[in-house]
């Protein structure tokens, strides 16, 4: 159960350091990053979560699957891509519904920790580029650093506290198949969207092709 707490915190404040010290000049490490995380938990879900949502309730698993997906295509309306490492929507302003979106994301993200716990890597690694974007996202619109502290510790500390409420609320253990099977979708949703999204004209890219290798690989000895 720690570590249902400190890899999620990890990935978060791995991507927030990145954001407040590092300077991204070249867009190469975040592609591959990016990728591999996609990669990853898209192996995850299909080797892992999917079928044992599907071992425990195969008559509704596919349901609550597509409906994961459902769920995640509306929030990105909210979150306009952040969730994804980067954001479509212009950058006039912040806005709260991006940050609630991004919120509800993590959060939903985390209540599977507690059945599944060789998600946590595939935790730690998908905050990073998400952390990182919304760290810029404050930044850019220069918050008072009370209130962006308050923004980015509330993110930091969704997935952790969806991954402890099983652990509290003794009752959702039972609907623990539908829940893995609901974030599967939501995770299905991110990992082909981060995957086939394409800046380059469609064309395959090296780095995108060695994220996609080492993260399904990860997926699979994991």
């Amino acid at each position: 159960m720690t570590n249902t707490i400190l890899f999620p915190l990890i990935g978060t404040c791995v991507g927030l350091l990145l954001g407040r010290f590092v300077v991204v000049g070249s867009k190469s490490f975040l592609k591959v990053l990016l990728t591999f995380s996609g990669a990853f938990l898209l192996g995850i879900a299909f080797l892992d979560l999917w079928p044992a949502a599907y071992q425990q309730a195969p008559k509704t698993t596919g349901y609550w699957v597509l409906g994961g997906l459902v769920l995640q295509l509306l929030l990105e309306t909210w979150t306009q891509g952040a969730e994804h490492g980067h954001r479509h929507a212009s950058k006039d302003h912040f806005q709260g519904l991006l940050w609630l979106g991004l919120c509800i994301h993590a959060f939903l993200e985390g209540l599977p920790l507690s059945f599944h716990p060789e998600l946590q890597w595939g935790m730690l690694i998908h905050k990073i580029p998400i952390s990182l974007v919304l760290y810029l996202l404050v930044y850019q619109q220069k918050e008072p650093p009370k209130m962006s502290w308050i923004l980015l510790l509330s993110f930091a500390l969704m997935t952790p506290l969806g991954g402890l409420l099983p652990s509290l609320v003794s009752e959702l253990e039972t609907y623990a198949p539908q829940i893995t099977a609901l974030v599967t979708g939501v995770l299905l949703h991110i990992a082909t969207t981060i995957i086939f999204e394409s800046d380059s004209h469609h064309k395959l890219q090296f780095q995108k092709l060695l994220g996609l290798f080492l993260g399904i690989l990860a997926a699979i000895l994991v």
